[in-house]
């Protein structure tokens, strides 16, 4: 009998400590999606803790406090902060230090987010523009319409031992060759023009041979971000083959000081 209270009573005073530590919840979760370099109001709430602060854990890239963490008077158990998300696509932390008036000082809490919606670090194969077709044979002295289109790309984190895919980008932009023309816009062989994923090209009469259609996503959270990384570009590989000629003449012997009627074959119109 005496064995059975005594672990009837440690049950109990186990069951008491697991309820009396400290819990805690950040809103917005971490499960959310957020676009970088914007400042999102946070609210925390702890319980059985004291002595709370905050700091951003320096991972790789590290988050912004934009604002430091205070208390609400009304409701001690309530904290607030600004914070903001670098342009970098891997995990970024928000650390909780507090002590737990359980299991003593010095305790602290990793809120990670990892869907922050950023295109600076590559992923071929959630983030990787691939057009169709893959290439454009255009004829030369001819103007030509050629219809590209992909599917839309994702934001990632590849950090994760489990890379996962988040959101959907419906804005790219193409760099043609040069009087090249989208969407009326003739291009200048440098400049980027804006596009969807479905859209129609116009070759001009000779630029572009041995060249490339380059397309990268652009970020809607804001045209200060950063664009489709390098490595996910996509690439139309673009041929302006050089017309096939042959020349042709009437029946003469073609001598010093005669003349005669020559045609050219093959020029294209």
């Amino acid at each position: 009998m005496k064995k059975i209270i005594f672990l009837f009573c440690s049950l109990i005073i186990t069951a008491t400590t697991i309820k009396a530590q400290a819990t805690y919840t950040i809103m917005p979760d971490i499960n959310q999606e957020y676009c970088p370099n914007q400042n999102i109001n946070f609210t925390i709430t702890i319980t059985g803790a004291t002595n709370v602060r905050l700091s951003s854990k320096a991972n790789i890239i590290p988050p912004t406090i934009v604002t430091p963490l205070a208390q609400d008077q009304s409701n001690p158990s309530v904290y607030t902060f600004t914070g903001s998300f670098q342009d970098y696509n891997e995990q970024q932390t928000f650390t909780l230090y507090y002590d737990d008036v359980t299991l003593g000082p010095g305790k602290s809490y990793d809120f990670t987010f990892t869907k922050i919606k950023s295109l600076n670090i590559p992923s071929p194969l959630y983030s990787q523009v691939k057009p169709n077709p893959a290439s454009i044979t255009a004829p030369r002295c001819q103007s030509q319409n050629f219809n590209i289109y992909f599917n839309n790309v994702q934001f990632s984190n590849s950090a994760l031992s489990t890379p996962i895919a988040y959101g959907t980008i419906t804005d790219y932009e193409y760099l043609l060759p040069k009087g090249w023309k989208l969407n009326g816009q003739t291009a200048t062989g440098t400049n980027w023009l804006p596009g969807k994923n479905n859209v129609s090209v116009t070759s001009d009469s000779s630029n572009g041979d041995n060249t490339y259609i380059q397309i990268r996503a652009v970020n809607p959270c804001g045209s200060n971000l950063i664009k489709g990384h390098n490595s996910d570009i996509g690439l139309i590989k673009v041929s302006r083959p050089a017309p096939t000629l042959s020349i042709t003449s009437n029946s003469f012997n073609l001598c010093s000081a005669t003349t005669g009627a020559f045609t050219i074959n093959g020029i294209p119109t």
